[in-house]
């Protein structure tokens, strides 16, 4: 049976260490995405979102925020839907 929890972790994990193992960002460590979650407050969320070609990151940005509003972990009324 399939823990959610667990697969949940596995890919933040997992888009933690791409991050690190990128190359494309300078520098970026453990105790930078450390500093950045805490930096959030008490409570950190993580949207997950992938995309490639033309406007990657706007997509990929709108896909992690869609995330994170599936799990309820933003506040309602917002729409992400479009760009």
């Amino acid at each position: 049976m399939a823990d959610p929890a667990l697969d949940r972790m596995t890919q933040v994990i997992r888009s933690l260490v791409e991050i690190m193992q990128n190359g494309r960002l300078p520098a970026v460590d453990l105790q930078d995405e450390k500093a950045v979650l805490q930096a959030g407050g008490a409570l950190a969320r993580i949207g997950i979102g992938e995309a490639a070609g033309e406007g990657r990151a706007t997509t990929a940005t709108r896909l992690a925020l869609l995330d994170l509003e599936a799990q309820g972990m933003l506040p309602p009324g917002q729409d992400f839907s479009n760009p």
